[in-house]
């Protein structure tokens, strides 16, 4: 599950610069082509060359989205049931600077900018992670005083000092 949406992204960069980091073509696409490839839309009236170039486009979009959202739950995991059913606005903001940093990191040169918010984005997360921050959302579920834990018995140790001794 994705935290940001396509929509999203249009909201914090231009479409020009986003095609620019997803467009690995020379084929000339726009961002509403991107939209159809993504939503599965009627491509029909697309060239191949430009159904290719906008089907790979959403394709990375959305491998961006994912991994982004998937560090965002690795942070989160240790104190939080994942993924989160309601995204807060907070939560949302830290995802899309993931992902805005990523599509640059795509290309050579990131501006300071994204990596300042990319970089503050992963210390906010380190500080949910620690349970500095919170979410307001559903903990994960710590055993309750009470609950019977089962445990399996050790295995029985095989280089013990008894059986050691004559070697």
């Amino acid at each position: 599950m994705s935290y940001s949406i396509f929509d999203d992204i249009l909201g914090e960069i231009s479409q020009d610069v986003l095609i620019q980091l997803t467009n690995d073509s020379y084929t000339v696409i726009t961002a509403d082509m991107i939209q159809l490839a993504i939503s599965a839309g009627n491509l029909s009236a697309l060239t191949p060359d430009e159904v290719l170039a906008a089907n790979f486009a959403a394709a990375t979009i959305n491998k961006v989205l994912e991994r982004s959202s998937a560090q965002v739950d690795g942070y989160c995991s240790n104190l939080y049931d994942v993924p989160f059913d309601t995204v807060t606005s907070f939560l949302r903001s830290l995802d899309l600077d993931i992902v805005i940093y990523n599509l640059f990191s795509r290309r050579e040169n990131v501006p300071e900018n994204r990596l300042t918010r990319y970089k503050n984005a992963v210390k906010c997360l380190e500080g949910i992670a620690r349970g500095d921050i919170q979410l307001g959302a559903t903990k994960t579920a710590a055993p309750q005083k009470g609950q019977t834990v089962a445990v399996s018995p050790a295995m029985e140790e095989i280089f013990t000092m008894d059986r050691l001794k004559n070697y």
